[in-house]
């Protein structure tokens, strides 16, 4: 019997996986949690139990006693900042669903991300700590340094905005501002422990911070630098790769090293890297992999559910 605990329920990502889990049934008993209790994940599962938070010290101790008790085989770390808590950790019986530790780290961080992209030859944004630069051209984008994917990003026009800025925070990254930025790609790059790499690359468009619609596009170029970086980063698992293509070629500004929010639009299309990643963590062969057609077009829909408990 499979059973299989999905963390940060509460969000869309977390939902998403458990959709995919139901979909291709590959566990028997699916749990969820989340520090919250306010969100419609905890109807989507079969057992919900809140978490403490990742930067808790009990926090370990709490996932190693639920896995134990409940006899969870497979734990699917979703939160950065759980994956970065637990990439270095193991359980005796239980197996995380996560990338290996140098994709983890090199993607957690903003500025490791951009090092690490320099270092090996892949085209990116010029990037600066804030104690580091000189002469910007502005805009340029403000991001957080570590974790939290497209959220908290400020667009600076000017000196004045900068030092505004620098008086509220000092742990974030100054970057290049690429364009066009109407061609923002997402990739999702898999690759197997036995070195098989596969990709898809949409055009996508962001509401809110995700992805809401998204195209098929096939370029060579774009999925030649995906596999060019999941075998510099010795990839293990499933990340996700944002990029724009400049007159210059395509550069990479962030790595997600986890499942991203088009991990169920990516499904859908028969990117199946979040079943390839519990296949290969579980010494399976994959799943094959039949690429979709380009221009195919994949958006996601509001619903609504009313959970229990109400009168």
């Amino acid at each position: 019997m499979t059973s299989i605990l999905v963390t940060a329920v509460g969000g869309d990502i977390g939902q998403a996986l458990v959709s995919i889990i139901r979909k291709h049934r590959i566990a028997d008993q699916v749990y969820g949690s989340d520090i919250s209790l306010t969100h419609g994940g905890k109807y989507e599962v079969d057992c919900f139990l809140q978490s403490p938070g990742a930067e808790d010290s009990v926090y370990v101790d709490w996932l190693n006693d639920i896995t134990s008790q409940n006899g969870i085989n497979l734990v699917v770390p979703v939160n950065d900042f759980e994956i970065q808590k637990l990439k270095s950790i193991e359980f005796n019986s239980t197996k995380f669903i996560m990338p290996n530790v140098q994709s983890i780290e090199v993607g957690f961080d903003k500025y490791h991300t951009f090092k690490f992209l320099e270092s090996v030859g892949i085209p990116t944004p010029k990037t600066y700590l804030p104690d580091a630069y000189s002469d910007l051209i502005f805009p340029v984008l403000i991001k957080p340094r570590k974790g939290r994917g497209s959220r908290g990003l400020f667009i600076c026009k000017n000196t004045e905005e900068m030092k505004h800025y620098e008086a509220v925070s000092n742990d974030y990254l100054i970057q290049e501002v690429l364009v066009p930025s109407s061609e923002e790609y997402t990739c999702g790059v898999f690759r197997s422990s036995k070195g098989e790499v596969r990709t898809v690359v949409f055009l996508r468009k962001l509401t809110g911070g995700q992805t809401s619609w998204a195209q098929v596009i096939e370029s060579e170029e774009i999925s030649t630098l995906c596999k060019i970086l999941a075998s510099s980063l010795n990839l293990i698992g499933s990340i996700n790769v944002q990029l724009i293509l400049t007159v210059k070629g395509p550069k990479i500004f962030e790595i997600n090293s986890r499942f991203s929010s088009t991990v169920a639009m990516r499904d859908e299309l028969g990117f199946h890297d979040f079943l390839w990643a519990i296949q290969d963590a579980q010494n399976q062969s994959i799943s094959d992999y039949h690429p979709p057609k380009s221009g195919v077009e994949v958006y996601k829909l509001a619903r609504v559910k009313v959970g229990a408990n109400v009168e």
